[in-house]
């Protein structure tokens, strides 16, 4: 049976790529949105641990130093599983 009792013509196929696309942007757009919002919780925390940096003992400098290469990579991480599947 047609959907809405109607035959498919190529008229609702753009229709529908074109519902998709859009599907797509607005998926694109939040997902700029969120790596945005997380790109500057990192800048953030890196810039507060390399400030911390030289006022703790050896042991937590340590830590604090490597805090920021950590979240880092988990960044570069999200960013390439958004980047997959945008495509």
């Amino acid at each position: 049976m047609f959907a809405f009792a109607q035959p498919f013509t190529s008229r609702r196929a753009v229709g529908a790529v074109g519902a998709i696309r859009a599907a797509g942007a607005a998926l694109a757009l939040a997902a700029a949105i969120a790596l945005g919002a997380l790109a500057v919780a990192v800048l953030l925390t890196s810039l507060a641990c390399y400030l911390l940096y030289y006022r703790l003992k050896p042991r937590r400098a340590y830590v604090a130093g490597a805090v920021p290469l950590a979240a880092v990579g988990l960044f570069a991480a999200a960013m390439a599983v958004v980047a997959a599947l945008i495509r």
